[in-house]
């Protein structure tokens, strides 16, 4: 079912020497009464996508303060909602691949790339089938550790999309699956280190093998 043209408001941010404008949606309760009362038993459809989330920021943040490992790589979103770590990683010179898996999600995601004149490559993806062949240096996402179910098809999916010397970087405020998430990574072969900004934890998965 389509949604309402939801009313929108849009915010500015700076992240080091960059700015962004964000459009969210006004009044996020209305968007999540909508689902529940139209998806009630699916929690694939909850609308996290219409706010800006912490960890985004956080995520947004630690781009910028690592432009190096961003400016002339491959990257990739996943579940990126509004879009802001992905436009980040554009403006730092990245030829990014933004991808999420709500169905209501992508009008909002492109009105937000045309508002900073970035252009993103979009593509509806699930975890558990990621139907992308391409591999990339940078696979980021934030607040991505709802479900303890997400957990193994996550992981997999990142270290599928990532290249040989590639980096998981995932921005977390701190939910109860982390140290599953870390240890399925380990599970597959990657170490970790572990940052905080702005009251969020900023992992950083790279192979084992990565410089052998």
């Amino acid at each position: 079912m389509k949604p309402p043209d939801w009313p929108t408001r849009s915010i500015r941010r700076t992240y080091g020497d960059l700015t962004v404008i964000i459009e969210i949606i006004r009044n996020f309760d209305n968007v999540l009464d909508f689902c529940a009362e139209h998806y009630p038993d699916d929690t694939d459809m909850i609308p996290y996508y219409a706010d800006l989330w912490s960890s985004a920021e956080a995520l947004s943040e630690w781009l910028t303060r690592n432009r190096q490992q961003v400016a002339g790589k491959t990257v990739i979103e996943l579940g990126c909602g509004l879009g802001l770590p992905s436009i980040i990683s554009a403006k730092l010179g990245a030829n990014v691949t933004a991808t999420d898996f709500h169905p209501h999600n992508r009008p909002l995601f492109e009105r937000n790339c045309a508002a900073n004149k970035v252009r993103i490559p979009y593509r509806r993806l699930h975890w558990n089938t990621p139907n992308i062949e391409d591999c990339f240096d940078l696979v980021i996402g934030s607040d991505l550790l709802y479900e303890a179910k997400q957990i193994k098809t996550l992981t997999q999916c990142a270290a599928h999309l990532l290249k040989h010397d590639g980096r998981f970087v995932l921005a977390d405020p701190g939910r109860a699956h982390i140290q599953a998430a870390t240890d399925a990574m380990q599970s597959l072969g990657f170490e970790h280190s572990i940052e905080i900004i702005n009251e969020t934890l900023i992992i950083s998965f790279s192979a084992m093998n990565a410089g052998g």
